[in-house]
């Protein structure tokens, strides 16, 4: 489900729910509001009345006019709303009633447009006003976007090339950026909270779990140290361990592996305390043989357990990611790539010299064996000293068979060139990651910070 605090560009498509109507509970039909029975079943109909939105058409602080609906989620509404004093469309976020009169919740709203307000980056949503009516309405006033949620672009499935994954990430790193250098990290990084315009451009929003990287004695954090979603946690978060910018930097790395493998590196669809405790103890999945691997160690880095070992800030990242587009810009990701065919290996006749060499040796080899026959003593002992291939004047030196109990010494001449081995048939394992999180607690029961 898209994020409902995305200012996308319309309201959400009408359906049979969203006006009056009259419903039958015996055969699950819908009439006109003005119908009393059901002409099917004579079943006596149910009237369904859409409650109006008490907010629609108002205007806060004679400045902003509340028009339409543009998403519904927990914590409140997005309307689209019009700026009277230099008409222009605006998006208008607006915390529920109950919310707003418990007062942790009331502080972290208000947090969260404080700290957005701080944020002026072209690749940041703007947020313009915030404030609280007569009434005790609170809400905020951002800048209204056209384009589509990021994660509807990623449930498409559809493969992602590495220029346009560079392009994309490169912008959310600046994004992050230009927040960490006020101070701010997200702490709530994921495609829900990425808008996607025209020509890729990429616009970050949803602050509402921002933190500042200053000490916070107001209490606030405490109760939301789980708030966030856990496909996109990082491994202190869960915790409640103090964060930093390297929080934002593992959440990232959570989204690159989704743009490149098409899933999240760990199922979302397990129960919330297992995919947490996944974050903590182990390692993502390895990424496909057909992903460059400097991209691979990228992603693999940014999603480490420590904070220590991740990259440093998000310019860094962004390095990273110009470096890869160099060569490989039409490069498809997260697509099967077919095995290459088996080589036929053609293996040529012997020389004659090769041959007549071998038949001295074991010829040799045969003088070797009955001489030892013939002697007394410790036989295999003199096996072990005897078998030993003589330098032959020719390229190359042939092995002689040995007993099985011998230990055969075989003495090739430096001058010569050892053959190439064939070339190895089977793909070598992937490289095992050290299980960096494999030392912090079983998490029984997450910390809330309560």
């Amino acid at each position: 489900m898209t994020n409902p605090f995305d200012p996308t560009l319309t309201s959400p498509s009408p359906t049979s729910s969203d006006g009056d109507e009259a419903y039958c509970p015996a055969c699950n039909r819908s009439y006109g509001v003005d119908d009393l029975f059901c002409p099917t079943d004579g079943t006596r109909l149910v009237k369904l009345l859409v409650k109006p939105d008490s907010l629609i058409g108002r205007i806060f602080d004679n400045r902003y006019e509340v028009r339409s609906v543009l998403g519904n989620g927990g914590m409140g509404t997005v309307y689209r709303g019009w700026q009277l004093s230099v008409d222009r469309e605006v998006a208008i976020k607006v915390i529920h009633p109950k919310l707003a009169s418990v007062r942790s919740v009331a502080k972290r709203f208000l947090r969260e447009a404080r700290l957005s307000s701080r944020l002026q980056h072209p690749a940041i949503v703007s947020v313009f006003d915030f404030g609280q009516t007569d009434d005790g309405v609170l809400y905020i006033v951002m800048e209204f976007l056209r384009g589509r949620a990021f994660s509807d672009e990623l449930k498409r499935g559809q493969p992602m090339t590495i220029q346009r994954l560079v392009r994309i990430g490169t912008q959310i790193c600046d994004a992050l950026e230009a927040a960490h250098a006020e101070g701010i990290v997200h702490r709530d990084l994921k495609p829900h909270n990425v808008v996607l315009l025209d020509g890729d451009r990429v616009k970050v929003l949803d602050f509402g779990l921002a933190k500042s990287f200053a000490a916070d004695d107001s209490g606030i954090t405490g109760t939301d140290a789980l708030l966030g979603t856990p496909q996109y946690m990082p491994p202190e978060q869960i915790l409640a361990k103090p964060i930093d910018q390297r929080a934002d930097i593992y959440a990232f790395g959570c989204m690159l592996y989704q743009m490149i493998a098409g899933r999240t590196p760990f199922d979302g669809n397990l129960a919330t305390n297992a995919l947490l405790g996944m974050h903590l103890h182990e390692t993502a999945p390895p990424l496909g043989d057909e992903v460059p691997r400097p991209l691979a160690s990228l992603v693999a880095r940014c999603l480490a357990k420590d904070p220590l070992d991740r990259p440093a800030s998000a310019a860094l990242v962004r390095t990273a990611l110009e470096a890869l587009a160099e060569g490989q810009s039409n490069l498809l990701l997260h697509t099967p790539v077919p095995p290459p065919p088996a080589e036929s290996v053609a293996v040529p006749p012997p020389p004659r010299r090769r041959t007549w060499i071998a038949v001295v040796v074991v010829v040799l080899g045969v003088g070797s064996v009955g001489a030892l026959l013939l002697r007394p003593g410790d036989h295999a002992a003199a096996v072990a000293r005897d078998a030993r291939v003589p330098t032959i004047d020719a390229p190359i030196a042939v092995p002689v068979a040995v007993p099985v109990d011998a230990a055969p010494v075989i003495e090739v001449d430096a001058a010569v060139k050892a053959p190439t081995p064939p070339p190895h048939r089977h793909p070598p394992p992937p490289h095992a990651k050290p299980d960096a999180g494999a030392a912090l607690p079983d998490i029984d029961v997450i910390p809330t910070g309560k």
